[in-house]
């Protein structure tokens, strides 16, 4: 049984590649478990993504050998949206784990509300902004080049404004299972301020999908309710200014709720290796088959019409390919 993570578009390639060979002899026997967390074609070299995505949709359509996991549920919708494959795959959470201990935090931090910002960038002059028209309301910035703050020293404090940039956040994990109070602007909020997020996870996804957040981890229905949520910059301010930030009491119960989450992903796990072959027990006792999440599989777009055989494929990818070269063309995301 092979298990290959954030790196397999680059190291686990050529395995995957052993699938194209139509001697069935040369294919490798293994079971394979490819978990995703930064996207399925990460690295990849643009004149390569197609014959890479051919092979993504080969394997995914043909070999069931191939167990897929993603760490979040954006990794399964954009390779439906690229390579236009649609294997079925597991959502299995990370655990939140860091074994670094927490820095110490006195008394007069630990009433502080961070804010991790670089200087000269639009963000940092949001805030600057942000200060003068609401009266310097009270939070701390820290630079990108401070040291970096785990979740639980994250916890220690009044809480930790971030923006969204990215998917599979380490931090964001590791935050919440500790006991952190995060602010996060609304939906709607970091729709409004795209331009302050060139990222697939702004504009290009926020166009392809109407429900957009449910594939964003700061929004999705696992993640949303461990988190405060601010509608508007005033709406920030109150927060800041308010006695109690944490009226939910999520520093108190997010460490079980993301507990509850990890546990049922380790489950997740358990099934995938009795689908291999290899029963195992479960913090001591023997695993239930079917515990852990439910196998899914993403949609492909409306627009797209499903491939039978390679031709297929290759016919509807550049149709695909081409609309969207069109779209970006006549359209200013950022």
């Amino acid at each position: 049984m092979l298990i290959h993570s954030l790196s397999f578009p680059t190291d686990a390639r050529f395995i995957l590649e052993s699938f194209l060979d139509p001697e069935p002899a040369n294919h490798c026997t293994s079971h394979i478990v490819i978990e995703l967390s930064s996207r399925f074609d990460w690295l990849i070299h643009p004149k390569e993504l197609e014959e890479y995505h051919h092979l993504i949709w080969h394997v995914a359509t043909y070999f069931p050998l191939v167990h897929w996991v993603a760490s979040n549920p954006l990794e399964s919708r954009v390779m439906a949206d690229k390579a236009l494959a649609t294997p079925p795959f597991r959502l299995l959470r990370p655990l939140g784990l860091n074994r670094a201990p927490a820095a110490v935090v006195d008394a007069r931090q630990a009433d502080q509300v961070l804010v991790r910002l670089e200087r000269g960038t639009d963000l940092s002059k949001i805030f600057d902004e942000f200060d003068v028209s609401h009266q310097n309301p009270p939070y701390k910035r820290i630079g990108y080049q401070a040291p970096y703050l785990n979740g639980k020293t994250i916890a220690k404090y009044k809480a930790y404004i971030e923006f969204p940039c990215q998917v599979s956040s380490p931090w964001l994990y590791e935050s919440l299972a500790s006991g952190a109070v995060v602010l996060l602007p609304s939906p709607h909020l970091y729709a409004h301020l795209k331009n302050t997020f060139p990222h697939y996870m702004g504009a290009e996804l926020r166009r392809q999908h109407r429900h957009w957040q449910k594939f964003h981890d700061y929004y999705s229905a696992d993640i949303a309710p461990m988190i405060y949520y601010f509608d508007s910059f005033t709406h920030l301010a109150r927060l800041l200014k308010s006695k109690v930030i944490d009226n939910r009491g999520l520093r108190a119960s997010n460490p079980d709720k993301f507990k509850t989450l990890s546990e049922h992903s380790v489950r997740g796990w358990a099934d995938i290796f009795h689908e291999a072959g290899f029963p195992v027990q479960v913090d001591g006792a023997r695993h239930l088959y079917g515990t852990g999440p439910k196998v899914y599989r993403e949609p492909l777009s409306a627009s797209v019409t499903a491939p039978q055989k390679k031709e297929d494929w290759k016919m509807e990818y550049a149709r695909q390919v081409a609309a969207e070269r069109t779209i970006q063309q006549n359209t200013h995301f950022f």
